[in-house]
């Protein structure tokens, strides 16, 4: 009797060049179970994150490489091992939503000019923008109408049917945001920073969970006050 071997697909990436003239970053798909090499991709930038749609048939890599309107974001289309680009979209993936149509790129380098979020209509190959300073994390709603975006101390909340809104979460700034999969709630990971031991920044910091309602797009409830360790997705996995 023999065990099923598990096949499947994953896409890795240099990341060494940084900035270096004359040095190209590549991608390439690496086939389980033989770990069989593919053809290399020509990357236009060194990427800073490289997230796939769910149905796996395309990813999206970002780059923080500050040349705005040069150098920009890469499709990866996985059946045709392919990379395209868009050169007006820098900055670092943050979410992919449900459906595939919507990405968004969050793009914080100071040589790009003021902060801003790009919601990419992967349809139309446009979409969006928004001037929100130091963006680090989203997610979408399951329905894809939705999604929520952290920046420091505020939340965003973005939408297909209606305006951005800006939600304030106090003193202590979000670090990462996951939806329920039923769409009705929202943790945010926040940290309190340890004023008294600021030297220490990271060490002592308390981090906590701070739940959402999504209809009301209102923090309700705050979990985890003291957990300085337990990262927030696999608290949403308990």
């Amino acid at each position: 009797m023999h065990a099923a071997t598990k096949t499947g697909t994953v896409y890795v990436s240099s990341t060494s060049c940084g900035t270096t003239d004359g040095c190209f970053s590549t991608a390439v798909p690496i086939t389980a179970p033989a770990n069989t090499l593919g053809n290399f991709l020509s990357l236009p930038a060194t990427p800073n994150s490289l997230v796939f749609n769910p149905l796996g048939g395309k990813a999206y890599l970002g780059t923080n490489s500050g040349r705005f309107g040069s150098v920009g974001l890469a499709v990866l289309d996985a059946t045709g091992n392919s990379v395209s680009e868009l050169s007006n979209l820098p900055g670092k993936v943050l979410a992919v939503s449900p459906d595939g149509t919507k990405v968004i790129i969050s793009d914080t380098a100071p040589a790009d000019g003021p902060n801003q979020v790009f919601v990419l209509d992967t349809t139309a190959n446009t979409g969006p923008a928004f001037q929100i300073t130091g963006a680090t994390a989203a997610d979408f709603s399951p329905d894809s109408l939705k999604a929520y975006i952290v920046a420091g101390t505020n939340l965003y909340v973005y939408s297909t049917l209606e305006a951005l809104k800006t939600v304030p979460l106090g003193a202590s700034p979000a670090i990462d945001v996951s939806f329920l999969a039923n769409g009705a709630f929202a943790y945010l990971a926040t940290v309190d920073i340890d004023a008294a031991h600021a030297s220490l920044r990271g060490e002592r910091d308390k981090r906590r969970v701070v739940v959402v309602n999504v209809a009301a797009a209102q923090t309700v409830l705050f979990l985890r006050q003291h957990d300085d360790a337990t990262a927030l997705r696999s608290f949403v996995c308990q």
